[in-house]
């Protein structure tokens, strides 16, 4: 079942988070990630990618100074300042950042600040809206758990369901006894009826499957989702499901016999036309269709066989496509001026409203220090030294017109 990772969505994040009430929440499994070659990281995914080749390197966090919690440093208080208040909103961003270093971690989306911003604005409604049985505490040490679970699970001890019954509206899974609910960004939903390992199920029509498990196209009942990054791989040689990922760092693809059978990529100097996709780490596949070497900077980017777009550069280097031809330039560090690219763990932001000019800054969380100019706070403001991003009020009734 590959392809359950970009269900990441504020409306997917809020029907996985479904898997908890009280003290948890799950999510949805991941088939894997693909394994192939990479150019630089950017915390906000622009300019460094090779996008549409399949050949992006997950499982490893774009932030990796959020890997301890918020919720200590907020606790001792930054930069000699009071501790900041156990809220609700702080509680559910805390949680929601555990998550999102889980799918980093685990072979799913590796931007963490781009997972966290894009699902922290829904706070505190996101784990807390009517339904839910969630405490404060219990959701703080949810969101560790999270950072602590095993690649192999789904979901932390943690996760319970919520109390709302099937059809009652809901804006999360999480208030759901079904964890489901049809919910889309910005939109009031009805609460779903789930089905559980074996039982009928239809991701159109319904009922859907309860996080954790996918409906099989085929057989149509719920089965057991395989998580995290090369969980139980096949070996090269093993028939395999190209829609599964299992032969994981290798490839799942037709053999001389026409028979899928686990396969190792390509690698550099050698044929790529199938499956137009090379090895992880030293090369990609050129449009020649032979693995070549990445690019350094102040060398033309690679052109890829799949997009047929230049992209291709060492680590280090993003491809400058304002350039003709596109040309590698070495990747922009920390308080440097950028333009969308910056290396990994940074962000390219603007220093002003106009945004005139933009530099490579580290992503801070609530409660985390933003002292210096190179920090820069996510969801919420620098005040006296500290991100502080603000208790936000339910608007849960408006959204449902309760």
């Amino acid at each position: 079942m590959r392809g359950r990772w970009d269900e990441f969505s504020l409306a997917a994040l809020a029907l996985c988070l479904g898997c908890g009430s009280a003290e948890g929440d799950g999510t949805p499994a991941s088939g894997g990630a693909a394994n192939t070659s990479t150019t630089s990281t950017t915390s906000n995914g622009s300019g460094g990618t090779g996008a549409g080749s399949g050949n992006t390197a997950a499982g490893s966090g774009e932030t990796g100074t959020t890997a301890s919690s918020t919720a200590t440093t907020a606790a001792a208080g930054a930069g000699g300042q009071p501790p900041l208040p156990r809220t609700e909103t702080h509680a559910c961003l805390e949680y929601i950042l555990g998550f999102c270093e889980y799918t980093a971690r685990c072979g799913g989306e590796s931007n963490v600040t781009a997972c966290f911003e894009r699902n922290g604005a829904s706070c505190p409604d996101l784990v807390f809206a009517p339904g839910s049985s969630r405490t404060v505490d219990g959701t703080f040490a949810c969101a560790d758990e999270w950072r602590a679970l095993g690649c192999e699970l789904v979901t932390p001890e943690c996760a319970t369901a919520g109390t709302l019954a099937d059809g009652e509206a809901c804006i999360s899974g999480i208030q759901c006894a079904s964890r489901l609910c049809s919910v889309g960004e910005s939109a009031c939903g009805s609460c779903l009826p789930s089905a559980e390992l074996g039982e009928a199920c239809d991701d159109a029509l319904g009922p859907q499957c309860t996080p954790g498990l996918g409906c099989d196209p085929t057989a149509l009942v719920c089965v057991a989702l395989e998580t995290g990054a090369g969980v139980n791989p096949l070996e090269i040689g093993d028939e395999c499901d190209p829609t599964r990922s299992d032969c994981s760092p290798n490839d799942c693809r037709l053999d001389d016999a026409a028979v899928y059978r686990c396969q190792p990529y390509p690698t550099l100097g050698q044929d790529c036309s199938d499956p137009l996709t090379c090895a992880f780490g030293d090369s990609y596949c050129d449009i020649t269709q032979v693995c070549l070497a990445l690019p350094a900077a102040g060398e033309s980017c690679g052109v890829d066989a799949f997009t047929g777009l230049a992209q291709w550069c060492a680590d280090g280097a993003f491809c400058d496509r304002n350039q003709y031809p596109a040309l590698c330039v070495a990747t922009p560090g920390l308080g440097e001026p950028c333009d969308g690219a910056c290396q990994e763990d940074l962000g390219c932001n603007c220093t002003d409203d106009a945004c005139a000019t933009r530099v490579c800054q580290r992503p801070r969380f609530h409660g985390q220090s933003c002292a210096v100019p190179e920090d820069t706070c996510i969801l919420g403001e620098c005040l006296a030294g500290s991100c502080v991003v603000p208790e936000a009020e339910s608007n849960f009734a408006e959204r449902c017109g309760e």
